[in-house]
């Protein structure tokens, strides 16, 4: 029974971003995320690499394509770089962004995205390391429940993610052979 409600809430939160991109292809929590850059992991937690002093850093593991571990699974798709530093971050969680975003308690369901790929509502991320938040209510939608939510975080620039600098820049999307 809780695989078919995770997997019904799961297409839900699908439906959520195709709704979105076919009214506002802009909005920056349904693009298509292109960066190929590894994620940093200090100390456990998802980092930005300008915010560690390499003074403090105690060790460095760079981990390729294949050899990513379940833990991260596609946020490391272009690889990750596993850092061992005697330094602390102050740190948050998806969860804790439910809180700071004002969704509800008695939300139906809250989804949460890391650069475009779902994940744990428990993994740690440094604060420093967050340029935007997005946050897709079901209220805004037809047909979608109205207390669904999906929490957007990003970690990447606009440019990192391949999105165009400019505002009036036209980007055409279509078929590809």
């Amino acid at each position: 029974m809780n695989r078919i409600l995770l997997t019904l809430l799961l297409v839900i939160c699908h439906e959520l971003h195709i709704k979105a991109q076919e009214l506002n292809p802009w909005l920056d929590s349904t693009q298509i995320n292109k960066s190929a850059l590894p994620i940093y992991v200090a100390n456990g937690v998802i980092i930005n690499p300008s915010e560690i002093n390499i003074d403090f850093i105690l060790s460095v593991e760079v981990v390729r394509d294949n050899q990513t571990n379940r833990w991260l699974g596609k946020l490391a798709k272009n690889g990750c770089v596993y850092i061992k530093a005697d330094q602390q971050f102050d740190i948050i969680t998806p969860k804790m962004y439910r809180l700071k975003k004002n969704i509800p308690d008695q939300a139906t369901a809250v989804f949460y995205m890391l650069n475009g790929h779902f994940v744990s509502d428990s993994l740690k991320l440094s604060k420093a390391s967050i340029r935007k938040v997005d946050v897709l209510s079901g209220k805004n939608y037809k047909n979608i429940d109205p207390e669904f939510y999906c929490l957007s975080i990003w970690t990447l620039t606009s440019e990192e993610r391949g999105l165009p600098k400019d505002k009036n820049t036209i980007r055409i999307r279509g078929f590809q052979e």
